[in-house]
């Protein structure tokens, strides 16, 4: 915060693009209507904040009215318990925004299993649902790729049996991905569309919240507490045989890494800013470890879990006077 007391400017070109990489690849419905219920419930004082509010509640609107399958419903209401959730926790003046977003998917979480207990659901009749529609979606995919190459007829070359068969490998992992781990991708997704919604809300305020909750990638933490949502889990998943206890844990699993992964990330993006590398070299290095993720996303988990401990960027910052 600046000396005129106003909350920290800047960075909104950044969270609008990280907004419509998210809206890409995540539903929008868990970005737009927390970010519409976020400024609907604050003190609106700028033409901005009216227009997004406007824009965001219109996006969410016509999200939650489209007809869809038990996949679509089940996320849909996700995103409605989930928001009403983190408009609770707001309350809270002591929580920080990512013990809000975890308390509200835990939340909503508990609310499903009440739910599907008494409308007769259960996680097989969902696991079928998803797993039918990855399925063809990735039967159109290989269909596609089996045609013909453009350009190639005359040659009578096409797609080759070997690229086929990696195709339809890759495409059979990611349907499985998607169908065994489909709570806990619901579950990341709102995490982090919470994230961006209530990031989005604090830089268009006009007046400081007085809320600890400002959410910055470099300044991601939470308590140790949160190392029982993998310890647990783990445990559960390497004892519990087959079945539906060892499904909800493998799920939780996945939030957790998930979770110790971005504040490994958050560790890195600290120590490279503090070593003062300019933002050319930064941009350079973030694109080659997008690009070699699968290597360094080990390393990076372990960051995290470790930072939870020892906290690096706090011993960084003051470090231990020697006598």
């Amino acid at each position: 915060m600046n000396s005129a007391g106003q909350p920290p400017r800047g960075g909104l070109g950044w969270l609008a693009v990280l907004s419509v990489l998210y809206i890409l690849v995540a539903p929008a419905g868990f970005l737009t209507l927390p970010l519409a219920a976020i400024l609907a419930s604050s003190q609106l004082r700028s033409r901005v904040q009216f227009l997004l509010l406007a824009v965001a509640a219109g996006v969410s609107l016509s999200w939650l009215l489209t007809a869809g399958e038990l996949p679509d419903q089940t996320t849909r209401a996700a995103a409605v318990i989930v928001t009403g959730f983190f408009l609770l926790t707001r309350l809270s003046k002591q929580m920080t925004v990512t013990h809000r977003s975890v308390v509200s998917v835990a939340g909503a979480a508990a609310t499903f299993f009440a739910l599907y207990r008494v409308l007769g659901h259960s996680w097989r009749e969902l696991r079928w649902w998803v797993e039918q529609r990855w399925a063809f979606q990735s039967g159109l995919a290989l269909t596609w790729l089996s045609g013909p190459v453009p350009g190639a007829e005359a040659s009578g070359k096409g797609t080759s049996e070997t690229f086929l068969r990696d195709a339809e490998s890759v495409l059979h992992s990611v349907t499985r991905i998607q169908t065994d781990y489909f709570p806990a991708i619901l579950a990341i997704a709102a995490i982090v569309g919470l994230w961006l919604a209530a990031a989005i809300a604090r830089r268009l305020e006009p007046l400081p919240s007085g809320n600890r909750g400002t959410p910055r990638l470099t300044d991601f933490r939470f308590s140790e507490h949160v190392g029982w949502l993998a310890v647990i889990p783990l445990v559960v998943v390497l004892l519990a045989g087959e079945g539906t206890l060892r499904v909800g844990a493998a799920n939780v699993l996945v939030v957790a890494v998930f979770l110790y992964a971005v504040r490994g990330f958050a560790v890195m993006v600290f120590g490279l800013r503090r070593m003062g590398l300019p933002r050319f070299g930064f941009a350079i290095i973030m694109v080659v470890g997008l690009l070699f993720l699968y290597l360094l996303l080990p390393g990076i988990i372990l960051l995290g879990v470790l930072d939870a401990r020892l906290d690096f960027r706090n011993r960084w910052t003051n470090p231990p006077l020697r006598a």
